[in-house]
This record gives C-alpha cells, structure tokens and sequence, in this order.
C-alpha cells in the first residue's frame, strides 16, 4: 500500500485502502481463529492467552493497516492522532488488567484498545474495509 498508493489520486488511494483493510480484516479474522481454537485445545493460561490474542488480532491488524494508509496518503499526522486514540484507550484497560492481574488480560486490554482506535481509523478515513474485495 505505500509502495504502490502513495502519491496517487484520493479515489484510487481510497480504492486500495478499502481492500487493504479488508485483507487486514481477514488475515486477522483467520490467524485470529486458528490462535482461538488453538487456546481452548491447550487450556490454562497459555491457551487463556492464545484465546484472547484470537479474539484481539483483527482490530490489531486493522488498526496497523490505518496507520500504514494514512502514512501512503501523506498524512501522518492522521497516523499520529489514531495512535494516540489507541494510547488514551489503552490507558484504562491496562489499569483494569493491572487489577485482574492475569496475561489474558493484558492481551484483551491491549487488543481491545486497537480495536477502539481501529473503530476510530474507520471515521477518520471515512472508509469502510471491503473483505470481499480482499
């Protein structure tokens, strides 16, 4: 996507971005799956683990694809400001893990955090990931 979309027209920027999300969407969907099933296969707290990553994965890979357009449109100052979104989220959700006190939840913290800022990418961009044209 910044080989390839930087420097080009808004509407074929926007174009890749929706597929690029997408994919992001997918990729994340699937590893997050296989990392889910994986977890509840090895149980206790390293499966806690690899069940929490699965179920955060998407909105981490999403939330990175963002960043990457925003920096192939020039604009990353937009890239700036989702990360801070994400730190400002995460900032909560670690001093709630901090008090449960397990790695499963500092994965869901962390995760869970990229999920809002991804949510938050979605309104800055004005784009909605295309799955389907992955």
């Amino acid at each position: 996507l910044v080989v390839r979309f930087s420097g080009v027209s808004d509407a074929s920027w926007r174009g890749a971005v929706a597929r690029s999300s997408g994919t992001a969407l997918l990729v994340g969907t699937g590893i997050g799956t296989v990392s889910l099933v994986a977890g509840l296969c090895i149980g206790g707290q390293v499966g806690a683990a690899f069940a929490a990553l699965g179920v955060v994965l998407p909105g981490l890979l999403l939330q990175d694809a963002w960043r990457y357009s925003f920096f192939a449109a020039g604009v990353g100052r937009k890239a700036f400001v989702n990360d801070v979104v994400w730190a400002v989220a995460l900032v909560p959700a670690m001093v709630v893990a901090a008090h449960v006190g397990s790695v499963t939840a500092f994965l869901l913290a962390w995760g869970g955090s990229a999920a809002a800022a991804a949510g938050y990418g979605c309104l800055q961009s004005g784009i909605r990931p295309r799955p389907a044209g992955a």
